[in-house]
């Protein structure tokens, strides 16, 4: 038996296994040959931020450890657990074992989600800190493109537009950079197919923003111009994006929309529609959101997906993919997610496409597809179920076949 040699204590043995023993420097941290206690953490981290994750998700979170050993071990341990009837595969559930009050030797309070109390619970006045972004937009004509090194300022993450006036609307290529003006000197699609009339760089005031935000305000942009119906756009691909949160996510729409306003304010883009227009921006992406149905489910053949504590709902028809709205959603993307699933959660939230809805998420309006993999993907948030988690059903519930679809929402 391995000895665990702490704090110059005797070893505690783990009484459940000939293979382990017990940190003398906390009771459940296990210590099988093949498992280290930051392999531990990683796995309690995981089952912690999805509410339950399977084991192909933990597999493909730690691709470099022995995450399977890890799990069986902690469930002999008692810290994990998973339903010992349902099949040894990738689709297992795993779930934190979460301890009772009589058994643990201290309380853990858990916060609950709505109003908080003032810090320190006393009544007087306080600030609340709160992060702001500020834009700070730089145009350049496309023939002095060389002056950009001249404005230290676009060295910082952020996004850029390249235009072109002289067709009936304007046409624009959007990109993002983590230095802006290292991208703007350095590509060659600058000048392609022509030297643009207009480069416009767009960074925070202050530096506050990494790459990833960058990434997502790409997306943003792309959707914000396209939503604009006066302008043309040089990609067809919406741009991936980043892996964000609801939070930062709003504060980004908001800084988007406070440079599109100055855009508008200087003549430069966005001149048609409303200013309401542009603040409210697109509910989703072009093609993400399936056309309105009054009732009764699309034409195809009607599947489930029950995993991860959810039950989602799809059409196919003929390859392409429908998610129903009614179905609920995994409230958290895993770590193994691409950045667009956890994007998509985000953007939807922001849009009213997904509402709050217990533990989980649902949804408000019918959703596209390209595949069943990638819509197995978005309802479970992680990779660990694919097509395969689909079955077939006759019927759906009611819930699904009188949607809320069939009235717009926001």
């Amino acid at each position: 038996m391995a000895k665990a040699n702490y704090c110059d204590g005797a070893p505690v043995c783990n009484p459940l296994s000939t293979n382990s023993t017990i940190h003398a420097l906390h009771p459940e941290i296990v210590i099988p040959p093949t498992i280290t206690p930051e392999l531990q953490v990683k796995l309690l981290a995981l089952a912690d931020e999805t509410q339950g994750i399977s084991l192909g998700d933990c597999m493909a979170a730690l691709p470099d450890s022995n995450a399977v050993d890890a799990v069986l071990a902690m469930v002999e341990h008692g810290l994990l657990c998973f339903d010992m009837s349902a099949p040894f595969d990738e689709h297992l559930q795993i779930r934190r074992v979460r301890k009772t009050a009589d058994e643990a030797e201290c309380a853990t309070i858990e916060t609950q989600p709505g109003h908080v109390s003032p810090p320190g619970g006393e009544p007087s006045p306080f600030d609340l800190k709160l992060r702001t972004l500020a834009p700070q937009i730089f145009a350049v004509p496309g023939d002095e493109r060389r002056q950009i090194a001249n404005i230290p300022a676009l060295a910082r993450p952020g996004f850029y537009f390249l235009v072109w006036y002289d067709g009936a609307r304007p046409e624009v290529y959007v990109g993002y950079g983590k230095s802006v003006s290292a991208r703007l000197l350095g590509g060659e699609h600058v000048c392609r197919p022509s030297v643009p009339d207009l480069i416009i760089g767009i960074v925070e005031q202050h530096d506050q923003l990494s790459a990833a935000e960058a990434r997502v305000l790409e997306r943003l942009a792309y959707q914000a111009l396209d939503h604009s119906r006066d302008i043309d756009l040089l990609k067809d691909n919406v741009p991936d994006g980043d892996v964000t949160d609801p939070a930062s996510y709003a504060l980004l729409r908001e800084f988007l929309t406070q440079a599109i306003f100055g855009l508008r304010e200087h003549g430069l883009l966005c001149l048609g529609g409303t200013a309401r227009h542009h603040a409210a921006g697109p509910r989703a992406g072009r093609g993400q959101l399936a056309p309105l149905r009054v009732g009764g489910p699309p034409e195809g053949r009607l599947l489930e997906l029950s995993a991860v504590g959810i039950k989602a709902y799809a059409a196919d028809q003929d390859g392409s993919w429908t998610v129903l709205s009614g179905s609920q959603v995994r409230r958290k993307a895993v770590p193994s997610a691409n950045g667009p699933t956890s994007l998509l959660r985000a953007e939807y939230l922001y849009s009213g496409v997904l509402v709050e809805d217990g533990a989980c998420l649902r949804l408000t309006r019918d959703l596209a597809f390209d595949s069943g993999s990638g819509a197995a993907q978005f309802v479970t948030g992680g990779k660990g179920h694919g097509l395969a988690a689909w079955q077939e059903v006759d019927e759906i519930p009611d819930v699904v076949l009188a949607p809320i679809a069939g009235r717009r929402l926001g």
